[in-house]
């Protein structure tokens, strides 16, 4: 039988003063190398503070932990042999030995995964703990509050970003 995700056991050591932080997919595709964040130009954060004419962070997220592989910007960069991974979930991708883009930010296909194929992801997630930073987690749509909803005062207070962090999660919730 295959081993628990690593990433779920443990987090990986911050390094460089990363503050781990909770991603959206959505938030995680603009991590692409393509263009600064929004966010990151307005404040110091897991980022560190960026310059306007820094290069933008290249993150992928490996069984929806998120590395930054920016150092690396030859392989997970525009135009590099791995460059569709950038901003992306690349799990199914890498327990499959596949380039093919339909694995790419396959959510439902993690669940899926044979024996074999989940040893080979949990391998990446392990060999990226050790060669990358380790920048936070993504956090399954369903498992964020709605938008367009209201939100008890009680709930908030809850997720003011200093209780503990939950399974899943990288960092305290913040509503």
């Amino acid at each position: 039988a295959p081993s628990a995700p690593p990433a779920a056991a443990a987090p990986f050591p911050l390094r460089d003063g990363v503050v781990a932080r909770n991603f959206t997919a959505e938030q995680l595709r603009k991590f692409d190398g393509r263009c600064v964040p929004p966010s990151a130009k307005k404040s110091k954060t897991s980022l560190g503070s960026l310059a306007s004419d820094d290069p933008a962070p290249v993150y992928v997220s490996i069984d929806r932990v998120v590395f930054d592989v920016s150092d690396s910007r030859a392989l997970y960069g525009e135009g590099g042999r791995y460059g569709a991974f950038a901003g992306r979930e690349c799990g199914v991708a890498l327990a499959k030995h596949s380039l093919d883009a339909g694995y790419l930010d396959d959510y439902d296909g993690l669940a899926g995964l044979s024996d074999e194929e989940r040893v080979r992801m949990d391998g990446w997630v392990v060999k990226f703990g050790k060669l990358r930073r380790y920048v936070g987690r993504v956090v399954p749509d369903g498992r964020l509050p709605d938008a367009a909803g209201t939100v008890a005062r009680a709930v908030l207070e809850e997720n003011d970003g200093t209780g503990a962090v939950r399974e899943g999660y990288a960092a305290p919730s913040v509503y």
